[in-house]
């Protein structure tokens, strides 16, 4: 498993897997989680979807923010 990231009933997003290129979105110092984190970096939003590519994550609030991180190397951001 690459990663994997879910959204909550009220919001909150958590991601886990291998975040190699970031793509987890906790930091250069945890490319890894085995369990569900929580992306505090948008605690304060209410995300509504997420999708995960290869080595980048989108999410979209419910105000319609989209948000993404990871890796870059064809503009995918």
């Amino acid at each position: 498993i690459k990663s994997c990231a879910v959204c909550t009933s009220d919001g909150h997003l958590y991601m886990w897997g291998d975040g190699e290129k970031l793509q987890l979105g906790l930091g250069e110092s945890r490319r890894q989680s085995s369990s569900p984190y929580l992306l505090t970096a948008l605690r304060d939003k209410v995300i509504s979807q997420v999708a995960c590519g290869r080595f980048h994550t989108l999410a979209l609030s419910a105000n319609r923010e989209v948000f993404s991180w990871g890796a870059n190397d064809h503009d995918q951001l």
